[in-house]
């Protein structure tokens, strides 16, 4: 229930905050790479909000010094925002596929672009 709203929330306002990024230009104008950012984003903004969800009982540590060291640099890792973050943005990257183009063979970036610079330059 509120988790769901609660990820949910961060995940539409992180959306919101890449719509304001189109500085970042082109890479980061498919809504492959949108989305990529966003989740990696949320995550991490998640992480820094609450860094120590990944001790509580989300990795069970064993007796040996091996298995301590494991444990510590796991959590390390999860309760990083950037860390998780980046884990997240290369995953997703590497998982999902590219976008796919248009019917008429062109691609959301051409369409953008032709609507954002109509008017300039016509004199």
């Amino acid at each position: 229930g509120a988790q769901v709203r609660g990820g949910m929330t961060t995940f539409l306002f992180v959306n919101m905050a890449l719509s304001g990024l189109r500085i970042l230009g082109p890479p980061i104008a498919g809504r492959r790479n949108r989305f990529i950012v966003a989740a990696a984003l949320t995550i991490g903004i998640g992480v820094a909000t609450v860094p120590q969800w990944a001790t509580n009982a989300l990795i069970t540590g064993g007796k040996s010094s091996a298995d301590k060291l494991a444990r510590d640099s796991a959590v390390i890792v999860l309760s990083t925002p950037y860390c998780i973050g980046t884990l997240v943005a290369m995953v997703l990257h590497a998982i999902m596929p590219e976008d796919a183009p248009m019917i008429d063979g062109s691609s959301d970036e051409a369409e953008e672009e032709e609507g954002e610079g109509g008017g300039e330059g016509e004199e």
